[in-house]
């Protein structure tokens, strides 16, 4: 049997090939127009065993006479299929639009021959077989790529199958281990399906699965661009499908196919668009597709976003103990406002299984490197929420691919090794599946970081999975082992006042001078030059000689400072937090406690942000960062004291000369 590469190159040459054949004939200049009319060949060749038609007689016809009109032929076998139940909406209306039609030329029989021997040549070798890439996706990729390589809001178009892959195998584990299969119907749904990729993997993997041979596994899928619908269909299609409804709809706003399932639905597997913005009154209308969100509607001018209201949608649509896997963007599991509203009443609502960080590049293809996450949920009836068991956290840092810009177009090259396989692996093995933990955490893999948290510490806490990396809790590990009777092991909160928010209340005097983030060089000196010469937008939060100022933004680069006393008054950025000790140990020896290693580990795995250049570390995670405290009156502390000493009186002399230095060229440029 010939191999999955096999396959996947014959495939990936014969479109190739079609490609070509269009430029040459120049044939639709438009890539979304090409892939229409290789979907309805396809269609063509898929609608063989549901009627008469057979396209390889109609080759051999046409090479034994080349007086056979096969692009009649063609045209009026593509009529009758457009007809056909097999490509019809629920409003009885053609995938094919208003109007379908093969746009062959009528005499053009040699480029119709050429096209139509390519499909099959390529179809013979994909269907039937039981390949590990999505099929439609692929051709999606070919001929519409370019299309939307900058076009964020097209990126769930553009799942890649490593993720797709990755949520599919997840709930078909979880399904099967917890004998939620009935002897009914099993329905599987994506509200906004592109090409059914989701779908049709899901599919793949559970029809030869013993657990499903009770059942009919019914998949329904919805898209608002008619183009998504006709591709999932076809793509549902090449995987002898027979029970799915895609439909073209909206799925957020409005009358639906998708209301008719509402409380039916077991598993709910999709990639929703981000960022659209919906309106107090629109989702008022529509109150009883959000629960969780429909009372926040009463107040006009509010706004919600499309990942906020999918995901209440689909808890919606799901029946109780009904599974989501959703991939989200970063603000829902990170940010205030509506988001941290959305995460305090899931929590109520539904048990959080599963939260997977995925590396930026995973949707750079389509043009946008938006950090995203997989979260996945367990719906409960209201009132009746089962106790919350230990929550899955990890991290991929590779997906087995990078995406370099060829010609200005982004291209998806093999390198490095998709770890999602671990991650499966670790959620999966029996030696993870917890389903009580006496301890905060338990850690299934170093690398990626695959790891069980007690679900208290992240319903009330932080979603972020980062903030539970291993290598987080390793490095509070060998801190806490250190810990004995001359140390022991703090939350920063417990050994500093925390005065940002206190500040903003004291006046600025006017002829105060602001330090900014930037202007603070390594290990604790001031850039003078800078300093001096800056106007900042916004005054700043007064500061005094003496205070502690430490940066929350992108922490990976310390900038921790001691405020020197320059003899005017003083203000400082927003980005750093104002701290002063308020146990037996100084600012200094704080200050150099944080720049120890085990400490830095601690503080760069609370950060989070869409970037490494955005990254912050919220206030709320950086007051749980652990210090080691040296106790009163032991050995340790006297040597820490005396280190403490050196380290002030370095940094006063560094900060003295470059100070003096700032004059000295500031009078030299006066002399001429």
């Amino acid at each position: 049997m010939a191999t999955n590469t096999n396959v996947y190159q014959t495939f990936y040459h014969a479109l190739k090939e079609i490609r070509d054949l269009f430029h040459k004939a120049g044939r639709f200049d438009d890539a979304n127009v090409k892939l229409d009319e290789i979907v309805k060949l396809i269609a063509l060749y898929l609608y063989q065993p549901y009627s008469p038609l057979n396209l390889g007689e109609f080759l051999t016809a046409y090479e034994y006479d080349h007086s056979f009109n096969l692009t009649e032929n063609l045209k009026q076998s593509f009529s009758q299929l457009a007809t056909a139940k097999q490509f019809l909406n629920a409003d009885a209306t053609s995938i094919f639009g208003s109007n379908p039609q093969l746009n062959i030329q009528d005499n053009d029989h040699e480029f119709a021959y050429t096209l139509l021997k390519l499909v099959i040549v390529s179809m013979d070798n994909v269907t039937g077989f039981h390949t590990n890439f999505d099929v439609l996706n692929e051709a999606f990729g070919h001929f519409v790529r370019d299309n939307f390589r900058n076009h964020i809001e097209d990126a769930q178009y553009m799942t890649p199958p490593e993720v797709v892959e990755f949520m599919a195998q997840v709930a078909l584990h979880d399904v099967i281990h917890s004998k939620a299969i009935g002897t009914e119907r099993f329905i599987v749904m994506d509200p906004c399906c592109g090409v059914g990729s989701f779908l049709s993997t899901f599919y793949r993997l559970a029809r030869n699965r013993s657990a499903f041979e009770t059942c009919r596994i019914e998949m329904v899928g919805q898209d608002k661009v008619d183009r998504m619908v006709r591709l999932s269909k076809i793509n549902l299609m090449l995987f002898n499908t027979e029970n799915h409804q895609i439909t073209v709809g909206n799925s957020l706003v409005g009358e639906s196919m998708l209301n008719n399932y509402d409380g039916q639905v077991d598993v709910i597997l999709t990639n929703p668009p981000f960022g659209a913005k919906f309106n107090s009154q629109e989702i008022y209308r529509n109150h009883k597709k959000y629960p969780l969100l429909n009372d926040l509607a009463r107040t006009n001018g509010k706004k919600f976003t499309s990942e906020l209201l999918f995901i209440d949608r689909c808890l919606t649509l799901l029946k109780p103990g009904g599974r989501l896997f959703i991939v989200i963007p970063d603000n829902v599991i990170s940010a205030n406002g509506m988001p941290a509203i959305l995460r305090q009443r899931l929590s109520q609502y539904a048990m959080v299984k599963l939260i997977v960080e995925l590396p930026t590049v995973t949707f750079a293809q389509a043009g946008t490197r938006t950090k995203t996450h997989i979260l996945y949920l367990q719906k409960y009836p209201p009132h009746t929420l089962a106790r919350q068991h230990p929550i899955f956290m990890a991290i991929s840092d590779d997906l087995g691919f990078e995406v370099k810009s060829r010609r200005g177009s982004p291209v998806k090259i093999s390198v490095g090794k998709n770890d999602l396989p671990l991650i499966l692996e670790g959620y999966t093995s029996k030696k993870s599946i917890v389903q009580d933990i006496d301890q905060e955490y338990q850690i299934v893999k170093d690398k990626p970081s695959c790891i069980f948290v007690d679900p208290t510490t992240v319903l009330q806490n932080s979603w972020t999975p980062n903030h539970y990396n291993a290598g987080r809790y390793e490095a509070i590990h060998q801190l806490k082992s250190k810990a004995n009777h001359d140390i022991k092991v703090l939350p920063l909160q417990k050994v500093v006042d925390f005065l940002s928010v206190k500040r903003r209340q004291d006046s600025i005097a006017e002829e105060s001078k602001c330090i900014s983030v930037l202007h603070v060089m390594s290990d604790g000196i001031i850039d003078y030059h800078e300093f001096f010469n800056y106007t900042p937008k916004h005054s700043g939060i007064p500061c005094q000689p003496g205070d502690l100022l430490f940066s929350k933004i992108n922490p990976r680069i310390p900038r921790i400072l001691i405020v020197p006393d320059v003899k005017i008054p003083l203000t400082c950025s927003s980005e750093f937090e104002i701290m002063n000790s308020k146990i037996h140990i100084d600012n200094y020896a704080i200050m150099l406690l944080l720049l120890s290693s085990l400490v830095q580990e601690q503080i760069q795995f609370l950060t989070s942000g869409t970037s490494s250049s955005h990254n912050r570390i919220k206030i709320k995670e950086f007051k749980q960062v652990l210090l080691p405290i040296p106790k009163e009156g032991t050995d340790t502390l006297i040597a820490l004291k005396e280190t403490t000493q050196k380290f002030k009186q370095s940094i006063e002399i560094l900060n003295t000369t470059y100070l003096n230095l700032v004059k000295i060229r500031s009078a030299a440029a006066k002399l001429w």
